[in-house]
């Protein structure tokens, strides 16, 4: 048996949604970031893509509008923004903004094995966007969260039997079930009940065989060794979590290994040369036939605290910055054709 700091931290798990999080499950591994709402978005459009954009410009100037846009930035990675260029219009279309989320619920026995953390959108986010190209930027809407949002982490665990309800007050305190826990405070924590998580892992399996003889001439135990006739190198692993058990270390490690065999006892009958069973003789001696089983369970420690926080701020900001011209809404959709934004910088607080 050995015990070391090592623990299941080294692979965390993520979730992060733009909206809200809803987990059911009879068991919920914290282990990583568990996220409702992005308190950041940000989009910088570098000079380098001027050529990009003039290549693909003059390719499909001859055309027809067919919606065809070339595409900037997708958006598709947390707080990023799409951005697309319009041939048409000769100007790069920004994608509507919308910071959302703020509400996580939990429902299931809580454990966590090192790195748990769950963080709601609370009040406002940011917006960012640098644009660096020769081309005017049309602006989509750009909302930091209307009037605010309102975070809420609701976490029912059913390990230790209770519901706890994380809110943020006007004034800025955190609240659980509605009584003052954190004044002035956007983090706090959360502590599962007494639970360790356990992995099992299943070796090779070793068949021997062993015949011990006695003989005439006293040379007693002589003959055969152990022979191996078998070898199954085939794994079988499984989890599972010892309610109720704190485990008194980060990582503990057993290695085990189990014992099977039979016997069975033979003579030598020198009369008719044959075989026989369970008789005694000058020859007699005995099989056994042993089985062994290696097998290794891994202990962690799996009542970690975990980090709350409401992330966002009290007041969002809307900033942006352009090299060329600041456009609010797409041609599309105003009228008459855009409507100047100032003149290359444009900055909104909230």
């Amino acid at each position: 048996m050995s015990t070391s700091q090592s623990t299941a931290s080294n692979n965390p798990s993520a979730i992060t949604a733009e909206n809200n999080v809803f987990i059911s499950a009879t068991y919920i591994n914290v282990n990583g970031l568990i996220q409702s709402g992005v308190d950041s978005y940000s989009l910088t459009l570098d000079s380098s893509l001027n050529s990009s954009i003039a290549s693909y410009d003059s390719s499909i100037k001859e055309t027809v509008d067919d919606g065809s846009r070339f595409t900037l930035s997708d958006g598709l990675d947390s707080g990023s923004i799409k951005a697309e260029y319009n041939p048409f219009t000769n100007n790069i279309e920004i994608e509507d903004v919308e910071v959302r989320g703020g509400y996580i619920e939990l429902r299931g026995k809580i454990l966590s094995t090192d790195n748990g953390r769950i963080y709601a959108m609370d009040g406002y986010g940011d917006i960012n966007i640098t644009n660096n190209t020769d081309y005017a930027l049309e602006l989509g809407n750009l909302n930091t969260g209307d009037d605010g949002i309102e975070g809420q982490i609701v976490i029912v665990d059913r390990l230790k039997d209770s519901t706890s309800e994380y809110t943020r007050d006007d004034n800025g305190d955190i609240l659980i079930n509605g009584s003052l826990h954190q004044s002035n405070s956007r983090t706090t924590t959360y502590t599962p009940g007494d639970v360790t998580y356990q992995y099992v892992n299943y070796g090779s399996e070793y068949t021997y065989n062993l015949s011990r003889r006695d003989v005439e001439n006293g040379d007693y135990f002589s003959g055969d060794q152990f022979t191996l006739v078998g070898e199954d190198s085939e794994e079988s692993n499984y989890s599972t979590v010892l309610e109720g058990t704190a485990a008194s270390s980060e990582y503990r490690f057993d290695a085990t290994s189990s014992r099977a065999g039979s016997r069975s006892l033979w003579w030598f009958n020198g009369n008719n040369g044959n075989v026989e069973e369970l008789q005694l003789s000058p020859y007699d001696g005995t099989d056994y036939f042993i089985s062994l089983q290696e097998y290794y369970n891994h202990y962690f420690k799996a009542n970690h605290v975990i980090d709350v926080e409401f992330i966002g701020s009290d007041a969002g900001t809307v900033n942006v910055v352009s090299n060329a011209g600041i456009y609010l809404g797409f041609a599309e959709k105003v009228s008459p054709k855009f409507m100047p934004l100032l003149t290359k910088n444009f900055l909104t607080n909230q």
